[in-house]
């Protein structure tokens, strides 16, 4: 019997390269995508950290409750990889549902992605937390 491999005369050459001409560009928009997703997740992420220190900074005694200024120093401390004029600061003292003093912190962060693709192209990164304000402490000498 004899072998009979199939094969062709004719030259293929430059059919890898049209192959990565075809793929090359989805390549690079799934990579610009993934990169876009990190960087909305990473600014998320220092959003929340930075309501996060504004609300412990402020639920330390009812005079830091009321520091307003003092609890925007705390959020832009902790968000110095964002942009300070963008930065929106805001708090509130209140009561809960049991009558205990708590405080509100939100944090706005509005944030340009670099597609447009599937969601528009600008998002505002909230977030809000509410934590319970400390008693005074007595000193004790």
């Amino acid at each position: 019997m004899r072998n009979r491999a199939v094969t062709s005369k004719v030259p293929r050459k430059g059919v890898a390269a049209t192959e990565l001409a075809m793929i090359l560009p989805l390549f690079v928009l799934l990579f610009v995508f993934a990169v876009d997703f990190g960087r909305v997740f990473y600014v998320e992420f220092i959003v929340i950290n930075a309501a996060r220190c504004g609300a412990i900074y402020g639920s330390t005694n009812l005079t830091c409750a009321k520091d307003t200024v003092g609890i925007q120093q705390k959020v832009q401390a902790e968000a110095k990889d964002l942009d300070p004029q963008l930065l929106q600061v805001t708090s509130t003292t209140g009561t809960d549902s049991a009558g205990n003093p708590c405080i509100d912190v939100t944090v706005n962060y509005p944030f340009t992605t670099v597609t447009s693709y599937l969601i528009s192209t600008n998002l505002n990164v909230t977030s809000w937390i509410r934590v319970p304000v400390g008693p005074v402490l007595p000193v004790f000498n």
